[in-house]
């Protein structure tokens, strides 16, 4: 007896179920790709501060060493400002303002670090006033440290120089992270983006060697 077709249709299907299963729904990697796609959206939207750091040194190239060495004592003067005024929400404003002033002092050829060693005095003085005095202490001393790298890197030779510039920036890197873990003094989103982008500077700086 001659079977119909739409038999031998079903029969099929039903002797390979996993089969037409597959078919209606796709393949396992499909799914795994279409859900990977809004996986890593919702990282990249998470991790905005590692990708903007990321895309600055991208677009930006290495920096050139006097002005890494020159700019090097303005981030932790961000830290002591910070501390001075006692709000984490006014880190990037205060970061815009100190590189707009950093820019200015540059192109008018006003000696940055009397400046900026001022600006740090005067940061310390009034977070002590505030009754702030241990984190002001801390950051002074940090301060101090990075203030004494940038400007001891300006009188050495080029290699050394450098060498020691972009160490200070790897370590203010790390002074970054440092704080992203205390969550403390900066915004956390500029402590992962200064992090990141003090590191990939420093590589920046020994690469150009």
């Amino acid at each position: 007896m001659d079977l119909d077709p739409r038999d031998n249709g079903q029969l099929a299907a039903r002797q390979n179920p996993a089969s037409s299963s597959h078919d209606s729904h796709g393949s396992p990697d499909d799914a795994s790709r279409s859900r990977s796609v809004p996986g890593t959206v919702t990282w990249l939207l998470r991790r905005w501060p590692t990708v903007l750091a990321a895309g600055l040194v991208i677009t930006t190239g290495a920096l050139p060493p006097m002005w890494a060495m020159h700019f090097l004592p303005v981030l932790p003067l961000l830290y002591v400002v910070l501390v001075a005024i006692g709000r984490r929400v006014a880190t990037w404003p205060v970061l815009a303002g100190l590189t707009a002033l950093f820019l200015v002092l540059e192109h008018y050829a006003v000696d940055t670090f009397t400046v900026i060693a001022i600006l740090a005095v005067v940061g310390t003085v009034l977070a002590v006033v505030a009754g702030r005095s241990r984190e002001a202490g801390l950051q002074a001393a940090a301060f101090v440290g990075f203030f004494v790298v940038g400007l001891a890197a300006m009188y050495l030779d080029r290699t050394a120089g450098i060498l020691l510039v972009a160490g200070g920036w790897a370590a203010h890197g790390l002074w970054d992270f440092w704080h992203l873990l205390r969550d403390k003094v900066v915004a956390r989103t500029f402590a992962e983006a200064c992090g990141v982008l003090d590191i990939l500077a420093a590589a920046g700086l020994l690469l150009a060697l």
